[in-house]
């Protein structure tokens, strides 16, 4: 029988029964930095750029909103909806709660920028979304509900999972794979389940959709008369240009021909674009005559139109209780056409995401510092100035989100938008120090030193001249050494400080009965600046404490110098690490033996390239694109020949270092083994020359010939679970390319790893910062470090990734690296654990000069064994510790309430003690479980979790106060509500 509605796709013409209703979602991407700075989006300045301000697009929405009721829109930035919050007066906040409250106006997503999914580090993906929820939760009582990711570059399964555990009930992106775009289309599944393969199983599953267009309308329908050109709805049939009856038929038609994609007889479709509805009221009155003449002719079309939101949306399709397939890997690598693999933004503008990933470990630091010292009542400063603190830390969160939207820590905006990026962290992270990290050092230093100092802290990726106060060593100038360990386990360490050339001794102030001698190296091995050396210690760290020390001028020099040059020549050179570990280095200077105990690792080290595909009218390697040229299409070749090698041979390290003109690697050794596994790989990349017109991507090889892993390799999902990746393989449609490289490359930001399919044994290799990553060829593990680049790749930046130094050369940069052997996840995790907190490491300048004033004077404050110390000892003898490999990050509101995410990084389950929490023995401590971002019981949220697929949401499992531990399961992030009462 034929049905009662015909329409067309394309010449033919079909009929159907079926009615739809079309949920029309009007909104607006604002990019919080892309071509403009934040600052420049959201006033409209620098138009000649792009015609964008978010200030604008936020009032006349809000003054649409007001005069038609049944309008709806959604915004997601909380980055900019706060900024024009706080400009508002009390009768526009009024209004806009009541919208807020009526769902007119929606908040989806709702964390402080719509983050990036490859690149940002999970800590960092948290904090974004607690600092806007917190925003929302505070100014409109409002919990948003969905995901919206509809302009980052791919997507991971740890958004999947933390938007669930959030209380999201349904996510929505744009960007997938060509291929699997064509096949979801064809198969109507381009609505899914979406659960990933985690510990918590089906508490980390959600609806997830991918949009029929982009995020934009549909063609010929965009009425935004700024941004769009499309033709308006000319409604008046007695006027020239009348187009009502042509305009419903073609809308009409496109709404039919995406049903055939889709299961069910809703669609949601959106309405708007970057930085549309800046003319809103052009836009909604054309959106109103669409709806209106398009519902005229249901009778005729059977299309209903409807202004809608995705929450509205959900709850209709929810309803009908149709089946969705499952989805249990992620969305990586996107790609847009067949040489277009967005795979090159995972290593893009590598010194903004190494500061990135750097100031975010010292942040989690910082308000780990607070909280211990609040929670142990070890600071009056703190508490007297709890509110400017906390505001403190309110602002740093705010600054952070901004470094995780996803055209900053991807590398994917303009030079000086990046530049805005970094000064705004600079500026940030220059706060909280002045605020909170050099009072709260400065009054206990005086507590436990009589010594009134003050703190500066020192990078590690500069040379020594950068360092001011050690530069006072040559003037023997002492520096008194203050170091934090801020997990609340003890733990032995490393410090490495950066000083001049100079002869100096450490000497450790933390015993009564007083100073002691440390056994001191001092490495000089950056060959274009001698005077650029390394000072390393090792010591004990006791948890939530304070050790201090004394690098004095010496009359002796600790200075390690190289045993001997090792060049291509000799046949191999044993170095003797320890009494049971030695480093072997075989003639081509790329070949090593590590032999750890009874086990020997056979390994190579090679530094290759990738030329870049550049020519006009072609698909470029660019921020987003790799593509290599022809030559390396399917691996790289070789960049550099590490012609010759020093050895450092120490009492705290030995050192390896590999160099030519082009890059220096350093493997470094702990003659004593710390707490956190593996060796240091450390790579020095100099300015790549572009001066024969072709860019360079330069990749680290690490090759094991013990290692037979079968064309199988693991990269970690933002720094959680390690993903299953199989050459030119996708679990879900018949993957097929020409660019064997690129279509092969994952993001990481912490690890990538290999495993024996036989014995079992792993080779991992973590990361200071996110790369892109593959195994391309058996035993090899490759992470490309850096790029510079000389054409753009079309994707709207419009410029090439082309970034230098302070000479007008090619950037230059250290990357941090450390490989890692075993035979199980323990190994990798525990290094994780610790490179994820590292000490905190301040310097000052000692103000005594005289070597026999310092070294014959008394500290009698110093004592590692305090109170607190003891207690905590006994506190580890009733078990009443955290277990290894479990992180606490801290959000302090004030002196007696946090929140707090509690972290195993373990790959199995642990028990976490309730009474580890507390850091005095006399405190109480109080729980109350919380949603992953902190904005509402946990218990409630699972409660209004949606059902999909006949199955229901548990809430087994949830904390109960009073119960003494907590069951995590395998990396399980949980959030909690601490309050202390002093008993």
């Amino acid at each position: 029988m034929a049905g009662r509605y015909n329409y067309k796709i394309g010449n033919k013409t079909y009929t159907t029964d079926q009615n739809l209703t079309v949920h029309v979602v009007a909104h607006t991407h604002c990019d919080p930095g892309w071509l403009k700075t934040v600052d420049e989006y959201y006033f409209g300045r620098n138009n000649s750029i792009q015609w964008a301000g978010v200030q604008y697009i936020l009032d006349a929405v809000v003054d649409e909103l007001d005069l038609y009721p049944d309008r709806r829109f959604m915004y997601v930035e909380m980055a900019f909806f706060s900024r024009w919050w706080r400009e508002q007066d009390q009768n526009t906040k009024d209004m806009v709660q009541a919208m807020v409250a009526d769902r007119r106006l929606e908040f989806i997503g709702g964390g402080w920028v719509m983050h990036d999914e490859a690149t940002p580090y999970y800590e960092d993906k948290l904090d974004n979304m607690a600092v806007g929820h917190q925003f929302l939760l505070e100014e409109f009582n409002y919990t948003p509900s969905i995901g919206w990711q509809i302009d980052p570059f791919g997507h991971s399964s740890t958004t999947a999972n933390f938007f669930a555990k959030t209380g999201f009930d349904g996510m929505w992106f744009a960007r997938v794979d060509s291929q699997d775009k064509l096949k979801r289309l064809t198969e109507k599944s381009m609505e899914m389940i979406w659960q990933p393969t985690t510990s918590q199983g089906e508490e980390s599953r959600i609806f997830a959709a991918v949009n029929y267009a982009h995020y934009s309308a549909p063609d010929g329908f965009c009425f935004d008369i700024i941004q769009c050109g499309d033709e308006p709805i000319a409604d008046d049939p007695d006027l020239e240009g009348y187009n009502v009856e042509a305009k419903v038929q073609q809308i009409t038609n496109y709404f039919r021909s995406m049903s055939a994609n889709y299961q069910g007889d809703h669609l949601l479709h959106t309405w708007g674009d970057d930085f549309n509805f800046q003319a809103a009221a052009a836009y909604f009155k054309n959106l109103d005559k669409l709806i209106k003449a398009t519902n005229a002719r249901f009778d005729q079309y059977g299309v209903n139109m409807i202004f809608s939101t995705p929450t509205t949306y959900l709850q209709a399709i929810n309803e009908q209780n149709l089946t969705y397939p499952i989805k249990s890997d992620d969305f990586f690598p996107y790609r847009d056409n067949p040489n277009g693999f967005w795979t090159g933004y995972f290593t893009s503008r590598v010194s903004q995401k190494g500061y990135t990933r750097d100031s975010g470990r010292d942040f989690q630091n910082i308000r780990r510092l607070v909280s211990h010292k609040l929670l142990q009542n070890e600071s009056n400063y703190l508490a007297n100035n709890i509110k400017n603190v906390v505001q403190a830390i309110r602002n740093a969160e705010e600054n952070r989100g901004l470094l995780q939207h996803h055209d900053a820590v991807s590398g994917t905006a303009k030079q000086h938008v990046k530049e805005d990026y970094v000064y705004l962290m600079e500026k940030t992270m220059n706060a909280l120090h002045d605020v909170v990290v050099n009072p709260v050092f400065q009054e206990e230093t005086q507590a436990k030193l009589g010594l009134n100092v003050s703190y500066t802290k020192c990078l590690l990726n500069t040379t020594a001249d950068a360092c001011n106060v050690t530069q006072g060593l040559l003037n023997k100038q002492s520096v008194l050494v203050a170091v934090y360990n801020p997990l609340k386990n003890d733990r032995d360490q490393i410090v490495r400080i950066k000083v001049p050339t100079t002869k100096v001794q450490v000497y450790s102030l933390n015993n009564q009965s007083g100073q002691v001698k440390l056994d001191t190296d001092v490495i000089c091995a950056n060959q274009t600046n001698l005077a650029d050396c390394d000072l390393f210690f090792f010591d004990h760290f006791a948890g939530s404490t304070t050790g201090y020390y004394l690098l004095a001028p010496s009359t002796q020099s600790n200075q390690i110098h190289s045993l001997s040059a090792i060049d291509s020549h000799a046949v191999m050179k044993t170095v003797h690490i320890s009494a049971n570990r030695s480093l072997t280095v075989v003639r081509d200077l790329s070949t090593f033996v590590l032999k750890d105990g009874d086990q020997e690792h056979p390994f190579r080290v090679k530094i290759n390239y990738y030329p870049s595909f550049c020519q006009s009218g072609q698909q470029n390697s660019g921020a987003y694109i790799f593509r290599p040229a022809a030559n390396a299409i399917n691996q790289s070749i070789p960049y550099t020949s590490l012609g010759s090698a020093q050895v450092f041979s120490g009492k705290v390290v030995s050192q390896v270092s590999l160099i030519s003109d082009e890059v220096i690697v350093n493997m470094r050794f702990e003659v004593q083994q710390s707490s956190t596994p593996g060796f240091d790989l450390e790579t020095f990349v100099n300015s790549i020359s572009v001066a024969d017109g072709v860019g360079k991507e330069i990749v680290v090889i690490v090759e094991s010939s013990e290692i037979n892993n079968n064309q199988v390799f693991y990269t970690d999902s933002n720094g959680l679970e390690m993903q299953e990746r199989v050459l030119n393989y996708r679990p879900t449609w018949n993957f097929t390319t020409g660019q064997g490289s690129s279509g092969n490359y994952y993001p990481i930001t912490n690890a990538i790893s290999i495993q024996d399919n036989t014995t079992g044994l792993r080779a991992t290799l973590l990361t200071d910062r996110s790369h892109g990553a593959t195994s391309l060829q058996n035993g090899q593990l490759e992470v490309m470090l850096h790029r510079r680049l000389i054409c753009d790749d079309g994707r709207g930046v419009g410029e090439p990734l082309n970034e230098t130094d302070w000479d007008g050369q090619g950037l230059r940069q250290w990357f941090s690296n450390r490989l890692v052997f075993g035979n199980d996840s323990d190994a990798q995790r525990t290094a994780q654990f610790h490179l994820d907190q590292p000490n905190m490491v301040l310097l000052a300048q000692y103000p005594q000069t005289s070597i026999e004033k310092i070294v014959m004077s008394s500290h009698p404050h110093v004592n590692v064994h305090s109170a607190f110390r003891v207690e905590r000892m006994l506190e580890a003898v009733n078990n009443d510790v955290l277990p290894d490999n479990v992180k606490i990050t801290y959000k302090p509101h004030n002196a007696t309430d946090y929140t707090i995410w509690i972290h195993n990084l373990n790959e199995a389950n642990v028990t976490v003690p309730v009474a580890a929490l507390s850091e005095l023995p006399n405190q109480t401590v109080t729980l109350s479980e919380l949603s992953l971002s902190g904005n509402q019981l946990r218990s409630v949220m699972l409660q209004k979790k949606m059902t999909w697929n006949g199955v229901q949401p548990s809430t087994a499992g949830v904390y109960s106060p009073g119960d003494d531990q907590i069951i995590f399961r395998a990396l399980e992030i949980r959030c909690f509500h601490l309050t202390v009462t002093s008993n």
